[in-house]
C-alpha cells in the first residue's frame, strides 16, 4: 500500500506492504461495477475525447472514477516556470486524498504558448495557464491511481490532455475532435460543454474571441455535400460511395471530400490533328499578289 505524508508543502510518499484481500473475486467484481457505471455516464455526457478511434477521458470522468473510491484530487498552487528570467508557464501538482489520507499524486505543466492561452493577453494568459495546469494535474493524479477502471470500461488509461499535447491537437488528421481548418482540437467549453476552439487572430464585433464550433463546422460540410450531390456535375458512383461513408468519416475526411468536389474541372484538350497539310497553290498565289 502506498501512503504519503505532507509537511510544509513537502510530500513524502511511503511504500508500505500491499494489502492481501481474502476474496480477489470480490475486488474484480467491484471494479467491474465501477467500470460499468463509468462507461454509462461517460458515454451519455461525452466526457471523453475521440482520437483516432480511441477514447480518452476528460477531467470530469477521472473525478467520477475517484468518487467511486471515495477519493478526490486537490490541485496545489501552480509554480511559475521561468526561462531567462521570464515566466514561460506553470507547473502544478495535484494530491489524491482518500479518507483524509494521501494515496497518490500527479504533476503537469502548461506553457504560456499552449492552446488554453491562445487569444489571451497579459494577466489573462497567465490565469489560463495556471488553470489548465491545475486541471491537467487533477486528471493525471487520478489517472495514476485509477487507470485500471478506465481500461475495464473500454477507455484508454491515459488522460485526454496528455494525448493532446501542448498544441492541443488530438493526434490531428483523422481525430473526430480535430479541426482540419485551424489545426486545433475542439474541446468542451462554456456551460453547455459544446465542442469548440478559439480562432486565433480573429476578434468579434465587440472585441471578444471568435469560436469555431464543431457541430456548426460539420453541419456546414453536410450542407455543402448535399448541394454537390444534387448538382449532377460529378460522377454518381463517387457521390454514392461518399454518401455511404459520410457518417463514419472524420471531420478532416469530410472536409477533404468537399474540397475535392469543389475543385474546378479543366476542360478536356482538343485532340491534336496529326495530318500534315501541304500549302495550296491558292495560298502561294495570294502571297505572290501581296
Amino acid at each position: 500500500m502506498t501512503l504519503a505524508r505532507q509537511d510544509e508543502g513537502q510530500i513524502d510518499v511511503i511504500q508500505g506492504n500491499l494489502p492481501v484481500y481474502e476474496n480477489p473475486a470480490e475486488v474484480v467484481k467491484r471494479s467491474g461495477q465501477w467500470a460499468t457505471a463509468l462507461m454509462e455516464a461517460v458515454e451519455q455526457q461525452k466526457m471523453y475525447a475521440d482520437m483516432s478511434g480511441k477514447k480518452y477521458l476528460e477531467v470530469e470522468a477521472w473525478q467520477l472514477v475517484g468518487m467511486f473510491a471515495n477519493a478526490h484530487a486537490v490541485a496545489q498552487n501552480p509554480i511559475p516556470q521561468e526561462k531567462d528570467g521570464e515566466i514561460i508557464g506553470y507547473e502544478c501538482t495535484a494530491i489524491v486524498y482518500q479518507n483524509n489520507e494521501i494515496i497518490g499524486q500527479g504533476t503537469m505543466s502548461c506553457g504560456l504558448d499552449a492552446f488554453p492561452c491562445r487569444g489571451k493577453q497579459g494577466s489573462e494568459k497567465n490565469k489560463a495557464a495556471m488553470s489548465a495546469a491545475q486541471t491537467w494535474a487533477i486528471s493525471k493524479a487520478l489517472r495514476n491511481k485509477f487507470s485500471f477502471v478506465a481500461k475495464l470500461a473500454g477507455f484508454e488509461g491515459t488522460t485526454a490532455d496528455e494525448m493532446r499535447g501542448n498544441d492541443g491537437a488530438a493526434f490531428g488528421g483523422n481525430s473526430a475532435d480535430f479541426c482540419p481548418v485551424h489545426d486545433l482540437s475542439w474541446r468542451p467549453a462554456g456551460k453547455t460543454k459544446e465542442l469548440m476552439h478559439i480562432v486565433e487572430g480573429e476578434k468579434g464585433p465587440k472585441g471578444g474571441n471568435v469560436w469555431c464550433k464543431k457541430e456548426e463546422f460539420v453541419g456546414s460540410l453536410l450542407d455543402q455535400m448535399t448541394v454537390i450531390a444534387k448538382s449532377g456535375t460529378h460522377d454518381a458512383d463517387v457521390i454514392a460511395t461518399t454518401s455511404k461513408r459520410w457518417n463514419s468519416m472524420s471531420p478532416a475526411e469530410k472536409f477533404e471530400a468537399v474540397q475535392s468536389f469543389q475543385q474546378p474541372t479543366e476542360a478536356p484538350e482538343e485532340p491534336e490533328d496529326n495530318i500534315e497539310y501541304e500549302e495550296s497553290d491558292e495560298a502561294e498565289i495570294i502571297e505572290a499578289v501581296v
